[in-house]
């Protein structure tokens, strides 16, 4: 299917506002950090992953987007389609996600760095989701098939598709993958228990639960330790939590936590980040480091409110990614929804 590209100049592309403000460190001296804000030609920005280099790959309005760390913008689009979910980028620039054409199922993609864009999807699909790939260019997302039933998969750089689902599970999807290729994803039972899995990059598959009468527990990043970060429900409330290799677990919140924490990225160093709600119903973005300490964030209002963006202080600020030097990426609203960059 053929793509357009177009690569906009900084200021042109995206209201890119930088300011420095200090973030509040949970039980610790403040420090400050610096954030940037995306807004690409006035329709917002929702940037879906960072790589270890800073290039950041998302969405705006029916068009992806890949950020340079120096900030210039390469747009792309899939001609017939009208909505994208641009969800990971790997160290080789190369980026995965699917597409929603007008009256028709979602489809995967994957772009490479020079811009070729690779549609597909497993054979049987009747809609098809890409979240994650890694620097081999695998990647691992879900399919349905005619019955409305998911299985997970692989697609390897060569385009090879291989499928798989988590025994008795009534739907299962990778979510997140290794350098090595193993898999971290969430599968559903069939009475609808949510359960996270890890699948091995020999193939087998192991399902697990966060805690003792956990009802939902969703696996949703891998690092290359093995380490999965991702949230779960235990009784009524929404905690993070961090699965080793050994498949230890531990659960955790931040202290200002209201019962609603969500662990979306981990690094390979151990930090994760995600947010959580107080007891306002605000949300704030954290940093948990690997030594398992918080530091509570908000993308801060900047003098007079950033320009062409939020006149006030952000309602919300949701990170979903991490990478090794410690940047975050994702979005808050204020008014509408712009994406940020937090760098330490």
């Amino acid at each position: 299917m053929p793509a357009n590209q177009k690569t906009m100049l900084p200021v042109a592309a995206a209201v890119l506002c930088t300011a420095i403000f200090g973030f509040k460190a949970l039980g610790t001296a403040a420090a400050k950090a610096q954030y940037i804000t995306l807004d690409i030609n006035g329709d917002g920005a929702v940037p879906g992953s960072i790589n270890a280099k800073g290039f950041v790959a998302g969405r705006y309005a029916a068009n992806g987007f890949v950020r340079s760390p120096s900030g210039k913008i390469t747009t792309f689009n899939i001609d017939g389609a009208i909505n994208y979910f641009v969800e990971a980028i790997n160290n080789n620039r190369e980026v995965a996600g699917f597409y929603a054409p007008a009256g028709g199922p979602n489809h995967g993609f994957v772009r490479t760095s020079n811009g070729t864009i690779t549609t597909f999807d497993p054979s049987g699909s009747v809609g098809t989701s890409v979240w994650g790939i890694n620097g081999s260019g695998t990647a691992t997302g879900g399919w349905f098939d005619s019955n409305f039933n998911q299985h997970g998969f692989l697609r390897t750089a060569k385009g090879r598709i291989v499928s798989f689902d988590v025994a008795g599970a009534a739907g299962t999807e990778g979510y997140s993958i290794s350098t090595s290729g193993v898999v971290a994803g969430t599968s559903v039972t069939s009475n609808n228990i949510v359960r996270g899995f890890v699948r091995a990059a020999d193939g087998t598959l192991t399902g697990f639960d966060c805690a003792a009468g956990a009802v939902d527990t969703y696996g949703l990043s891998i690092n290359d330790a093995g380490t999965i970060a991702g949230y779960c429900i235990v009784n009524g409330g929404f905690h993070g939590y961090i699965r080793a290799a050994d498949a230890s677990i531990t659960t955790f919140d931040p202290p200002d936590s209201h019962g609603y924490t969500f662990a979306w990225g981990i690094n390979n160093l151990g930090a994760v980040t995600g947010y959580y709600d107080d007891d306002t119903g605000k949300s704030h973005g954290f940093l948990r480091t690997p030594s398992g300490k918080f530091k509570e964030f908000e993308v801060p209002k900047g003098p007079g409110g950033f320009p062409h963006g939020p006149s006030g202080a952000p309602h919300g600020t949701f990170p979903v990614s991490i990478n090794d030097s410690g940047t975050i990426v994702g979005t808050y609203t204020s008014g509408g929804t712009l994406g940020f960059l937090r760098i330490p």
